[in-house]
């Protein structure tokens, strides 16, 4: 439960701090570029808070963990657009993945790394409890 309602916030906290980008009519009131960037950076700000959160209760197989969760925040994204943003602005499957959607698997890869320097800080600890 802990991981899907963290990848949920991992989705609604960037879109919901997207609004403030946005007129009264749904018109961006900033350059549609920096928005994007905006986006990018919000998400992943978000994202490796909220990993760094999640690791706090991992103890042993770090890199499982960071693939774990990574992938299934991932999905959870896609889902959640899938969902919500893709009816609202009528974006077609193939756009969506250009444009926003391969965007999130910068969270697999955040999550994998955190979980290899967990891994390697513990080793370094003689607290490694990992699969060799």
């Amino acid at each position: 439960m802990k991981v899907a309602g963290l990848g949920f916030l991992t989705w609604l906290l960037p879109l919901a701090l997207s609004v403030f980008f946005y007129t009264k009519t749904g018109e961006p009131a900033v350059d549609i570029t920096f928005f994007k960037t905006i986006m990018i950076v919000l998400f992943g700000g978000f994202g490796t808070v909220l990993l760094a959160y999640y690791f706090k209760g991992v103890s042993e197989f770090y890199i499982f963990e960071g693939f774990f969760v990574g992938a299934a925040w991932l999905v959870i994204n896609w889902i959640m657009d899938f969902l919500i943003l893709l009816p609202i602005n009528g974006m077609d499957i193939t756009t969506y993945f250009k444009e926003i959607g391969l965007r999130y698997i910068l969270i697999l890869i955040i999550a994998v790394s955190i979980g290899i320097a967990a891994e390697d800080a513990a080793g370094k600890s003689g607290k490694q409890n990992t699969i060799k």
